[in-house]
């Protein structure tokens, strides 16, 4: 009974791992944005009522979905290779597969592009990148604008002000404790009493204690002796 329940979690936990894994493009509905387990579970997602009503939407507007989703695929390679290969030349397969690792990117088979060699060819006609042929693919680099070093200098600039204008407030707050702390201090402060007060006090209970003392060893407050009382 252990081997076996200890088996079944063993298969749980595979099969949850696996959910959160890319799987195969062939069993996944770029429509609905479903992903199919297996052929058998693709094939039933197919013959669902709502992967029919989005067929015919699609069916009504796919030049709208295709030109929406062409444009989401190049502004993410695009940003993928300006962000991580700003100034060296790199494979366009590494930055396909850079941009695919996210679960819910647009998927090439969506967009006009029916291949990585094509995409990347568009991007060379519209001079956005420079390309070179090779053997094992095609060589892509960025071509650098203008704007984006506005962009970051732009940035820059935000962030230098959020600093500045943080360790102001973090001297607000030091300098609002200290005040705060001053007056406790203040506050629990005991009274100066002057010295000649305390010397007039300390006269006063002199005195007290002498009388005290005298009246102990006066004569009425003496034990009767025998002779006194004879």
């Amino acid at each position: 009974m252990g081997k076996k329940k200890n088996l079944t979690e063993c298969k749980i936990i595979s099969k949850k791992s696996k959910y959160g894994q890319l799987q195969k493009l062939k069993w996944y509905c770029e429509i609905c944005q479903h992903q199919c387990n297996d052929e058998h579970s693709f094939r039933h997602h197919v013959q669902c009522e709502k992967h029919r009503i989005m067929m015919s939407h699609f069916r009504a507007n796919s030049q709208s979905i295709l030109r929406q989703n062409s444009h989401i695929f190049e502004c993410v390679f695009m940003d993928c290779l300006r962000r991580q290969y700003p100034n060296r030349e790199v494979s366009a397969n590494t930055v396909y597969t850079q941009v695919i690792r996210d679960k819910k990117h647009v998927h090439l088979n969506s967009t006009f592009w029916d291949s990585v060699h094509g995409f990347c060819r568009h991007l060379a006609n519209n001079g956005k990148i420079e390309i070179r042929e090779t053997e094992r693919g095609p060589m892509i680099k960025y071509i650098a604008k203008d704007s984006d070093n506005l962009v970051d200098e732009s940035l820059i600039e935000t962030f230098e002000q959020q600093k500045v204008a943080e360790i102001q407030r973090e001297k607000e707050i030091v300098k609002k404790m200290l005040q705060t702390k001053s007056n406790e201090t203040q506050s629990k402060d005991i009274e100066f009493v002057e010295p000649q007060k305390i010397d007039s006090v300390v006269v006063k209970d002199v005195k007290k204690t002498e009388k005290k003392v005298s009246s102990l060893f006066s004569v009425a407050s003496r034990p009767k002796v025998k002779e006194d009382i004879k």
